[in-house]
């Protein structure tokens, strides 16, 4: 196996092992385990549609992210699933797919 293949495999696994966490945090919903894991300087950009006057703002840094994805994400259940060399988290809420991305 060539370096470069064992070096994005080791990325790709740190990478699945770190969103897994990420949705152990967000399913207990401890806001503050969140907030240690994310980036100090995470940034969220808001999609909720065109009729909602908060689409196209950001929030920026864990203290602020960790609690609005913690309160917008509550009651889904998130799923990882491998895809473009990054994990990708798919939301589900009542059985039905609501949100993907955050990669």
């Amino acid at each position: 196996m060539s370096r470069v293949r064992a070096l994005t495999r080791l990325w790709i696994s740190e990478h699945q092992r770190i969103t897994e966490r990420f949705i152990e945090v967000c399913s207990t919903g401890d806001i503050s385990q969140l907030i240690e894991l994310l980036d100090p300087d995470v940034r969220g950009d808001i999609d909720l549609g065109p009729l909602d006057a908060r689409t196209g703002s950001t929030i920026q840094g864990a203290d602020a992210v960790g609690p609005n994805f913690v309160s917008h994400y509550e009651r889904s259940t998130l799923v990882a699933i491998p895809g473009y060399g990054q994990p990708v988290i798919l939301a589900f809420r009542s059985g039905r797919a609501a949100e993907s991305n955050f990669p």
